[in-house]
């Protein structure tokens, strides 16, 4: 499992065919050469930790929306606010608090009236953590972590998703990043 942001992680889920795998069918119908096409091949299932934001930026991507999936907002506790004394700490947490519960409410209400998915979603925290399996096929995961132009909070799970790969598909590596 490879942390992201604050309470963010992606982890290989399940992989078909796996890497070993693919290296078999490489060698015995490519004779060792790797091309685009090969990329179409495996489907790879990532369990994912993300803010809802990043999640909604993987349109490409099918989410599994079983008994796994979950949602879920962190809410500061006291110490982690820090602030001059405990009654100012106890002070921000509650507003704090009040705000995040407002904008999850918001969010579904405006989901419920029919609301833009995308726009009801803005109204959500940076706080508010999607929880679920992601999977495509491994042409449409390097296209996710090709993307040059992602905000910083989204590299971060590119990078994540890019290492994890990587270690699965060792023998695509080089051809991974002539082609990145």
């Amino acid at each position: 499992m490879i942390p992201c942001l604050d309470h963010g992680s992606v982890e290989l889920y399940s992989a078909a065919p796996n890497g070993k795998e693919l290296k078999k069918i490489i060698d015995v119908m490519r004779r060792g050469r790797v091309g685009p096409q090969i990329l179409k091949l495996p489907m790879v299932y990532l369990k994912m930790t993300a803010p809802i934001f990043v999640v909604n930026s993987m349109g490409a991507f099918k989410k599994l929306q079983d008994d796994y999936y979950k949602q879920e907002t962190f809410f500061p506790i006291i110490d982690d606010i820090n602030a001059k004394d405990l009654e100012t700490s106890q002070e921000i947490a509650r507003s704090i608090s009040e705000t995040l519960e407002a904008g999850i409410l918001n969010r579904l209400t405006y989901a419920e009236d029919g609301c833009n998915l995308f726009i009801a979603e803005l109204t959500s925290s940076v706080c508010t953590y999607w929880s679920g399996i992601v999977y495509a096929d491994l042409e449409t995961w390097h296209q996710f972590f090709s993307e040059k132009h992602a905000p910083h909070q989204i590299k971060v799970y590119q990078k994540a998703v890019e290492d994890i790969l990587r270690v699965e598909y060792i023998e695509l590596d080089d051809y991974i990043r002539r082609s990145k």
